[in-house]
């Protein structure tokens, strides 16, 4: 029964991790050219949405990606049992979790759940979380009031990933690591600055993300967050990181204009006065996710906005729209199945509505990783 009140209470604490990992990559309202940063994202994922906003994707023309398939979740699940198992771990004495019981069997997740926290395997192996127990009052009072500024989470971020994860996170040669912003898990729900002097801070949260040959990976994909007590010790991370292949396929992608004129198309317009609905554009390389990767990587933008009803009430949408010249099928991107159809359809249209009710092209395997 001590399980599953510590799998609720972390599995409470993960919801709420979920809204502050969906405020990271939110922005206040742009006007047709300036992002207005919020407390708390990074320069680089600011300086990302002023350079798409102005430039498009930036280049004529991308080679594309190939993710290997991970080596599977039993065996990335045996190597974080060895990593958190007993008292003394790299990964810190709050993330000695001791040993854990296999939870009942389930085609999405591998699940391994103690007194002191879990982990969980996605997918491939390429996706997991481990948990420290966050909800200890104990740990909590013992790691004091005091948050962690930006700079100090990034700093310890950046260690972390490199000295504790070891083999689960590579990054290549042509390959680097980019700071996103740092977030607050605080007691009684998420505060995405921790702004009030009276929350009690429960973690401090550092968020990674990845750019291949200078170019960014948007999406769930290509994501790291470390979760640190206020002590500096880490209490938690979540990680979708899949090793990605160049291709010797190029697509080229289209010019500023003609991806503003798409993005209108299909969401809604980046410049002139309805912009202001804009609070998010950066360009890349679309990876969904684990559980929604496709078997290539391909060029694209992440756009988020907000209507306003007639009453003022506000709701939030985002997209990601296709930004190659000749784009390719993804049977989890409609939209990109959409353009390389010839259809440019306005993602809240009925039309569209209609469309993702019909069938889809099948999807793709991953390359197979080493020992497939």
């Amino acid at each position: 029964m001590k399980h599953a009140v510590i799998r609720s209470l972390s599995v409470s604490l993960w919801t709420r991790a979920l809204i502050l990992v969906a405020a990271l990559l939110a922005f206040r309202a742009l006007s047709a050219g300036a992002a207005e940063p919020r407390r708390g994202h990074s320069e680089y994922l600011a300086s990302l949405t002023e350079r798409s906003l102005r430039e498009g994707f930036g280049r004529d023309s991308v080679p594309l990606l190939a993710p290997v398939a991970g080596p599977g979740r039993d065996v990335v699940a045996k190597r974080l049992l060895e990593r958190v198992g007993g008292k003394q771990t790299v990964l810190g004495p709050r993330l000695a979790l001791g040993a854990l019981k296999a939870a009942p069997r389930d085609h999405r997740v591998t699940s391994y759940i103690g007194d002191a926290g879990y982990v969980d395997v996605f997918a491939d192996g390429t996706k997991l979380r481990v948990r420290g127990n966050l909800d200890d009052p104990k740990e909590i009072e013992k790691a004091g009031g005091t948050r962690l500024e930006k700079a100090d989470l990034e700093a310890l971020g950046r260690r972390f990933v490199k000295e504790a994860l070891g083999n689960l996170i590579t990054v290549g040669s042509q390959e680097s690591l980019t700071f996103l912003g740092a977030r607050y898990l605080v007691n009684g729900g998420a505060d995405v600055d921790a702004k009030k002097d009276t929350e009690q801070v429960v973690a401090n949260i550092a968020i990674f993300g990845r750019e291949v040959n200078g170019i960014a990976v948007v999406g769930g994909g290509s994501k790291v967050a470390v979760w640190f007590d206020n002590s500096r010790q880490p209490v938690g991370f979540d990680v979708d990181w899949p090793a990605y292949r160049p291709t010797a396929r190029v697509q080229r992608v289209i010019a500023q204009k003609a991806l503003a004129a798409r993005v209108a198309k299909t969401t809604v317009p980046i410049e002139g006065p309805e912009a202001a609905r804009v609070r998010r554009f950066e360009c890349g390389y679309v990876d969904l996710g684990a559980t929604r990767r496709s078997a290539t990587i391909q060029a694209g933008c992440s756009i988020a906005w907000e209507n306003r009803g007639e009453g003022g009430e506000i709701s939030a949408h985002s997209e990601f729209v296709p930004a190659g010249e000749s784009v390719l099928k993804e049977k989890r991107w409609p939209l990109a199945t959409a353009v390389a159809a010839g259809r440019i359809i306005d993602t809240a249209s009925p039309e569209f509505v209609r469309y993702l009710g019909g069938p889809k092209p099948p999807g793709d395997a991953p390359e197979k990783g080493p020992g497939q």
